[in-house]
């Protein structure tokens, strides 16, 4: 998604007064252990796009396009294992950086698609999300309770490989309001992917969707008071979680 500089001023200024909360992606981790990987996040671009504001961008798949790049690690994780997923605070976003948490208000999703294909494709599958659950937000849990951490389980019998998991936090805290055109209202996208290879004994390809494509506007969960009226009927938007039947749910 490209601005002219008028257009990126303007946007600049009018998500400061907004209300978009902002956070990063910062690494990975084997489950709850203090050692984060930061090397295997795809480098995102800086500015034009953070958050993702247009849900029909390409950027709205990693926020990065560098997919190639060898000093880019892969992080090693054991299929049906838990892993730790970091946010942080970040001040190099279009969003005002005072008084901001480290996540915004929203659901969390986790997507998986094989690397080898850049993202390009029905690859998308997803492995993990949540929504408003006991009074708190997916976005509140990892801030307030978790010290910023998301802890994913990867599916165990998906086939081995290297695969980029895009993790997604979404913030509603414009939902409310109805003229997205200019980018300022509406859901916001805070999204990054990292590189991981999967080490497996399984032999499942879970059927993929499209990103962008996985969300629409006129869908009713990105419409609505949801931050100021939250509802544990909330439902997450995206396709529906992949979940090996004799899986053990987190």
């Amino acid at each position: 998604m490209l601005f002219s500089l008028k257009t990126l001023a303007s946007v600049t200024l009018l998500l400061a007064s907004s209300g978009h909360a902002q956070t990063v992606f910062k690494g990975i981790s084997n489950y709850s252990a203090s050692a984060i990987d930061t090397t295997s996040v795809l480098t995102p671009y800086v500015v034009n796009n953070f958050p993702v504001l247009d849900m029909a961008s390409k950027d709205l798949r990693c926020r990065s396009n560098d997919y190639d790049n060898d000093k880019t690690t892969q992080f090693n994780v054991q299929a049906g294992s838990v892993i730790s997923l970091w946010w942080e605070k970040d001040s190099k976003s279009l969003v005002s950086t005072t008084n901001t948490a480290i996540a915004p208000l929203g659901p969390c999703t986790v997507y998986m698609a094989g690397y080898e294909s850049s993202g390009e494709g029905p690859q998308w599958f997803n492995v993990y999300k949540n929504g408003y659950v006991r009074g708190n937000w997916c976005s509140q849990t990892i801030n307030n309770k978790n010290g910023g951490r998301l802890d994913v389980r990867i599916p165990f019998d998906i086939i081995e490989g290297m695969y980029l998991l895009r993790a997604e936090i979404i913030d509603l805290t414009n939902s409310g309001k109805s003229n997205w055109e200019d980018y300022t209202q509406g859901p916001a996208f805070f999204v990054n992917c990292v590189k991981v290879f999967v080490y497996s004994d399984g032999a499942v390809v879970p059927s993929g969707d499209y990103i962008p494509g996985i969300y629409t506007m006129d869908d009713p969960s990105f419409y609505g008071n949801f931050t100021e009226s939250p509802s544990e009927e909330y439902v997450v938007p995206g396709p529906s979680e992949y979940f090996p039947i004799t899986q053990i749910a987190l």
